[in-house]
């Protein structure tokens, strides 16, 4: 079942008002930040070593890919 948005917007000003709102969001944001930052540390590197320096590596990874 579905929430009606009015409830939704009250509970959302609640939260708001009581600064809960605020740690939530900043701590899902955190969360989704420090993925890119791994993912972006450890793909790019992957991806310039399999396309450009080593060939082998990257015949390997398309098989996957």
């Amino acid at each position: 079942m579905v929430s009606a948005f009015s409830e939704v917007i009250a509970v959302g000003w609640q939260l708001a008002q009581t600064d809960e709102l605020y740690d939530d969001v900043s701590a899902s944001l955190l969360r989704a930040l420090s993925g890119v930052v791994v993912s972006v540390a450890l793909i790019v590197p992957l991806g310039l070593a399999s396309v450009g320096w080593y060939v082998r590596l990257g015949n390997l990874l398309n098989q996957f890919i």
